[in-house]
């Protein structure tokens, strides 16, 4: 099942949303690449890439909010949750900065 049918299901999304879909996908897959500085997304991550376009989707009319508080329920964001953040972080490519002595 590919991740545009994937992410469909999920949410429970039928019709016309599919340049939706394509959007969100394409936003969190911009994302994971930049977060695991990779040049392309692995086959491995597209099921992250999945739940982080249901969260864009499930955050629709709240961007740029932290905290939210309704009454006497409060409910806080993260900015990217958890179990996101570490299947994202098994699949980081790692820094190389050159440190050469000075003598």
């Amino acid at each position: 099942m590919s991740a545009h049918d994937r992410l469909k299901v999920l949410l429970g999304l039928k019709g016309s949303d599919d340049e939706l879909i394509a959007l969100l996908l394409a936003e969190a897959e911009e994302y994971i690449i930049g977060y695991t500085r990779r040049k392309s997304l692995p086959a491995a991550l597209i099921g992250a890439q999945v739940r982080l376009a249901a969260m864009y989707y499930n955050r629709r009319g709240i961007e740029g909010e932290r905290r939210m508080s309704e009454g006497s329920v409060s409910h806080e964001v993260e900015a990217l949750p958890s179990d996101i953040e570490r299947v994202l972080n098994q699949h980081r490519v790692a820094k190389v900065v050159c440190m050469s002595a000075v003598v």
